[in-house]
């Protein structure tokens, strides 16, 4: 079997986060609406825990599929961990920022975080996220409870197509390119995408952040 993957990189937007942080405290909060500031604090302290289990994910199962001296099981068991966070701080991320944009007090924001209409918040991605994120903690709910049987998936992994080899007899290809648990699945492009979408708003908010900013004001 030839394994080939399709599992992005992604920038770690170290600048664009540090520059929120620094802003919120040597500058201004981004609203003197408490609600509305500590909805923004989350989205982007979610969105940047996100980016960093992605990387560590896509990291610890590359050490997995590269180690040729042994079997690294500890590298994948690492692996899923850290995209499990990756997907519970994504959804949570998502929840955080459709709250954040609807909020009645949201200020220069609504405009801001609606034009364009983010695609990570439209249903085809935000179903997709909800749905995963669902079955982790439902398998691992059943698990503790008795009910999972044996046969059942017990956690997440790193999966994709299998094909027969175009040349080679009895030889296969197989893509690694998605995550998997029970019937639900999410294409890592579509993961990579969605956080480098959800950096961008992140960096929105951050540079509607000003010396004239509401909670500023001397």
């Amino acid at each position: 079997m030839y394994v080939y993957f399709n599992i992005p990189e992604i920038d770690s937007r170290n600048g664009d986060f540090l520059n929120f942080w620094l802003k919120t405290i040597f500058i201004s909060p981004v609203s003197s609406n408490f609600q509305v500031n500590a909805l923004s604090v989350m989205y982007v302290r979610l969105v940047e825990a996100a980016f960093v289990e992605y990387s560590l994910g896509r990291q610890s199962l590359m050490e997995f599929w590269s180690t040729h001296t042994g079997i690294a099981l500890g590298a994948m068991h690492r692996s899923v961990s850290h995209f499990e966070s990756c997907l519970s701080n994504t959804h949570r991320a998502k929840q955080a920022f459709s709250r954040l944009r609807n909020h009645a007090d949201n200020g220069e924001l609504r405009k801001l975080l609606s034009n364009p209409r983010p695609n990570f918040i439209q249903a085809k991605f935000a179903d997709q996220i909800r749905a995963i994120r669902n079955e982790i903690h439902h398998t691992e709910d059943s698990l503790m409870k008795g009910l999972l049987g044996s046969g059942n998936p017990v956690m997440l992994k790193a999966d994709g197509p299998e094909t027969v080899h175009p040349t080679e007899a009895n030889q296969t290809n197989k893509l690694i390119d998605r995550l998997v648990v029970g019937q639900q699945e999410l294409l890592f492009s579509e993961l990579a995408t969605a956080l480098t979408e959800m950096a961008d708003y992140c960096k929105k908010i951050s540079e509607n952040i000003s010396s004239s900013s509401p909670g500023n004001a001397a």
